[in-house]
């Protein structure tokens, strides 16, 4: 089961808000041999676009 911290959003203007997740340390396993591998905690970097800005796109024509 995957285990997430989340930290606080932020948000750089109207159109794009910034999160940033620490996912736990797990055991994985080398696709190559096969053997247990432990993972270290990792942190991820999302985004994600307004409603407005996204409206916005689609009301655009599309390129010829």
């Amino acid at each position: 089961m995957r285990s997430w911290t989340v930290l606080p959003t932020v948000t750089g203007s109207r159109f794009v808000a910034f999160s940033s997740k620490v996912r736990d340390a797990r055991m994985c396993r080398d696709t190559r041999t096969g053997e247990p591998v432990q993972v270290t905690p990792e942190r991820h970097l999302h985004f994600k676009l307004s409603k407005l800005l996204l409206k916005q796109m689609s009301d655009l024509p599309a390129p010829e």
